[in-house]
């Protein structure tokens, strides 16, 4: 039967609605290719639209161009044609009524109804409404067209929506495997994405492959409307593409895809994908003052724009697309608009970072975007507060301010030369210090102290004056007490007329606790009442390390822990991990410093990485590992050469001259032990950090075979006991030192004479009290193999073993009573770890009672529970006790 012609073009000068384009491709009935919800929803269609008794008078295909559902719509109305319903293209000017003969009402195929006039669409309105024709159409979602949405509504009433949703990556193998193709998930996958999951578009591509011609032209490619190709796209280039590369096919079928469809887009809906484009705001307002159009008209160009398939569901446009849609707007418009939109933005106020960005991206200088960006710098990770640093930098923002922010963050990433540039080139031409470049004066001091470079961080602050370094005096004073200036370092530390804060009372706290000449444990414990009261340890951060080694240094392992908790936590700052093992160093655990230099994070930091590289260098000399101690010095030697030994790092150079004296190559670090004995001369320090440097010097002397000089070191730890107020842990070290010279010029051990047994216990002891455990143990061993009297050596060995034993009751023991032998898989320092579990102690008392910290404590029991294979804590208590363990 022949189509009734319909009264006029709803497009004028586009084809008719739902007449094939020639050389359009059709694989096959989409009918009965498509999904199973839409097949049933389109079978019924053909089988119940328009009949009498039906209530089916209405169905529509939604979707996007290039979803095939014009290609859909001419095999519905094919099929209707096949089961002699009348079939009317357009809306007719009269309509017979139904006969006996032909009882089904027309039926009406309406492509495109987006594009019909309104007049049109009402006249199909009133038709249905009179129920003299049934309704089979194609559009786009249109939620602010009324006539549109109420069509819509109707089909969806009746069940036959069919809505075109974007194919699958199943859904493309199985397209491609119908043509005879096999294309594996992850080239499935790419052409989906390249083509935004449009079927018509991926057909079209997969037709290219499955032709098997060793070459194509886009112009040939013969793809109608319907798909949002054509020859114009092809022509437009006329490019070959090598038909065995799938991905390459798809990328250039969807490139001329997305041409064809901007290109019949009005100038309204182009702009509102340009926006999306460039992530302005889509809301009616501002695409109203950007576009300077009404709002209502806005509205309409975002519903327009968001049916043409290009917004995903929160008006994300598709970075793939970019390039085509700026082809056909062109750059100019495209940047323009983008200006248009952020001013918009930063006119109606509250900008958010993208909107900040974006201003940025435009070339836009304002002081509401450097805001912006910098208030989102604060609270963000650090590789992305750089970025947004830098952006405010672009936006207008104070150099002066924002280089020295940037430069922290470069020096926190490790990142020192970038550090450097950015304060350099600040300060490269200030003649006179200001407060205006003092934050860039601190930062530069900060990257010179990183790189081992202390004198110059020092002279900066000098430079800069007490008055101008108000606001960095915790720095300063780390600075100028590094390189051996007291005097400086308590004349910057002054509070001035800064208000009695309670941060202000915590840095006055420590700097006083730091420069003092008294130390001890006084001073020790005003520092953990600083760090404990300060709130947030970043306001002392510069003197972390500082009271972290005067802890060390003054002989209190426990409160050295304490601190490191209290100024790093459990944060990932590589000086947790090398204040853990210093500690486990000290206290000879030396599996414990070995597992924290091992696992904690790398650093590029000159300073940082040599206190690392001298912890690996303790260890592997307290183990006899002289392959691994060889391959450390050779790693460290160029730090050697090149970092300038602080105060707090007397003890890090002590470690490396006691492997120094270990390998044969003392004259290396000779420059640096004068200049440590000059430093603290010009410090005048005789009891905090002058004992323990002593008492490496006296160590590396032993090893280097110079008794003489490490007598005469011994003799400079009995002045330094002997002078009034001295602390134990003077006396302890003169004590231990004077014990091992003797040992090592081969005195007799009798009882009789001065070195007898019960002294070195005594001494050995001694050590172990105050926390050098290692060294205690190291002692008791040297005396044991330099006797002949085996009694005695049995003793020393025995003494030398039991260095470290628990020191108090555990469950189920009483006081004095020995601990139970269990030839059991866990090392004695996990059986130690072990047995305070089942007593019921917290992983920082276990420290306490062991002297090692509780991160130390942790790893212990990490490798406890990998030993005994034990999950839960019942599960790792109850497998401690099974190994024998009470």
């Amino acid at each position: 039967m022949p189509d009734t012609p319909m009264t006029g073009s709803p497009v004028p000068g586009s084809p008719v609605p739902g007449s094939p384009v020639p050389g359009s491709p059709v694989t096959g009935s989409p009918v009965t290719g498509s999904p199973a919800p839409d097949r049933a929803a389109l079978d019924r269609i053909v089988r119940d639209l328009g009949v009498p008794g039906s209530a089916l008078d209405c169905a529509l295909i939604v979707g996007p161009p290039g979803t095939g559902r014009s290609t859909i719509l001419r095999a519905v109305a094919e099929q209707l044609r096949d089961n002699g319903v009348r079939v009317i293209v357009g809306v007719p000017a009269d309509v017979p009524a139904p006969s006996v003969q032909q009882p089904r009402r027309p039926i009406v195929v309406a492509d495109d109804l987006h594009t019909w006039p309104a007049e049109l669409l009402d006249i199909l309105a009133r038709r249905l409404d009179d129920g003299s024709v049934g309704v089979v159409g194609v559009t786009e979602n249109r939620d602010r067209d009324p006539a549109i949405a109420d069509l819509i509504s109707r089909a969806r009433r009746s069940g036959t929506e069919v809505l075109r949703r974007p194919m699958s990556t199943g859904a493309v193998i199985d397209r491609a495997a119908a043509q005879g193709l096999s294309l594996d998930a992850t080239t499935a996958s790419h052409i989906r994405r390249r083509c935004a999951g449009a079927s018509a578009v991926i057909d079209v591509v997969l037709g290219i492959v499955a032709s098997g011609e060793d070459e194509g032209r886009s112009d040939d490619l013969g793809v109608g409307v319907d798909a949002g190709l054509g020859a114009g796209a092809g022509e437009r280039t006329g490019t070959v593409l090598p038909v065995r590369d799938p991905i390459a096919i798809a990328d250039r079928v969807a490139r001329d895809h997305r041409h064809r469809v901007f290109r019949n887009l009005d100038d309204d809906t182009l702009a509102v994908l340009a926006l999306a484009s460039s992530r302005a705001a889509l809301d009616p307002v501002s695409v109203s003052a950007t576009l300077e159009i009404t709002a209502d008209d806005a509205a309409s160009a975002l519903d327009r724009a968001r049916g043409s398939g290009f917004l995903g569901g929160s008006d994300v446009f598709p970075a793939g697309a970019i390039e085509t849609l700026c082809e056909v707007v062109g750059p100019e418009r495209l940047a323009g608009l983008s200006r248009r939109a952020v001013r918009v933005r930063l006119r109606f106020g509250a900008p958010s970072v993208d909107d900040a960005l974006r201003a940025v991206g435009a070339g836009i200088v304002d002081p509401i975007v450097v805001e912006t960006l910098c208030a989102a710098a604060r609270d963000s990770e650090p590789s992305r507060a750089a970025a947004l640093l830098e952006a405010a930098e672009a936006a207008g923002g104070d150099p002066a301010v924002l280089r020295p922010a940037r430069a922290r963050l470069a020096l926190g990433g490790g990142d020192l030369p970038g550090a450097a540039r950015l304060v350099d080139d600040l300060i490269a031409g200030v003649t006179e210090p200001t407060e205006h470049v003092a934050d860039a004066i601190a930062v530069a001091a900060a990257v010179a102290s990183a790189s081992g470079r202390h004198t110059q961080a020092a002279d900066l602050f000098r430079w800069l004056g007490p008055e101008l370094v108000a606001g960095h005096r915790v720095a300063a004073v780390d600075a100028l007490l590094t390189v051996g200036d007291r005097s400086g370092a308590t004349t910057v530390g002054q509070p001035g007329r800064r208000p009695p804060t309670v941060t202000r009372f915590a840095e006055d706290a420590a700097i006083t606790a730091v420069v003092t000449d008294d130390g001890g444990n006084a001073a020790v414990e005003e520092l953990v009442r600083a760090w404990s009261s300060v709130g947030d340890p970043a306001r002392l951060r510069e003197l972390g390390w500082t009271s972290f080694a005067l802890a060390v240094h003054s002989g209190d392992q426990v409160a050295a822990g304490s601190l490191a908790d209290l100024i790093w936590g459990d944060t990932d700052d590589p000086h947790r991990a090398l204040a853990d093992a210093w500690t486990a160093l000290c206290a000879g655990d030396v599996d414990a410093a070995a597992a924290e230099i091992s696992t904690g994070p790398p650093t590029a930091l000159p300073t940082v990485r040599l206190r690392q590289l001298a912890i690996a260098l303790g260890v592997a000399g307290r183990t006899g590992d002289t392959a691994g101690l060889a391959a450390i010095w050779r790693e460290a030697v160029p730090l050697i050469v090149s970092v300038e030994i602080g105060l707090a790092d007397v003890t890090v150079l002590g470690e490396l001259w006691l492997a120094a004296a270990r390998i044969g190559d003392t004259a290396r670090i000779t420059r640096h032990v004068a200049a440590v004995d000059s430093l603290l001369d010009r410090l005048d320090d005789r009891t905090v950090w002058r004992p323990l440097w002593t008492w490496y010097a006296l160590r590396a002397g032993l090893l280097a075979g110079d008794l003489a000089g490490a007598d005469n070191r011994a003799g400079d730890l009995g002045a330094l006991a002997a002078r009034p107020g001295a602390t134990r842990f003077v006396a302890v070290l003169s004590e231990a030192a004077a014990v091992s010279v003797a040992v090592a010029a081969g005195a007799t051990y009798a009882a009789a004479t001065p070195l007898s047994a019960q002294r070195i216990t005594a001494a050995v002891a001694g050590l172990d009290a105050v926390g050098l455990r290692g060294d205690a143990g190291r002692l008791a061993a040297d005396a044991a193999i330099r006797t002949d009297d085996t009694a005695v050596a049995t003793t020393l060995l025995r003494t030398a073993r039991s260095v470290g034993s628990d020191r108090a009751v555990t469950a189920g023991r009483r006081v004095g009573a020995p601990a139970d032998d269990v030839d059991g898989p866990l090392t004695d320092r996990e059986a130690e770890v072990a047995r305070e579990l089942l007593a019921g102690f917290t992983y920082r008392e276990i420290g306490e009672r062991l002297y090692i910290s509780a991160k130390t404590v942790e790893h212990h029991v990490a490798r406890i529970r990998r030993r005994l294979d034990a999950g839960s804590r019942s599960e790792l208590l109850a497998a401690i006790r099974a190994a024998g363990y009470q």
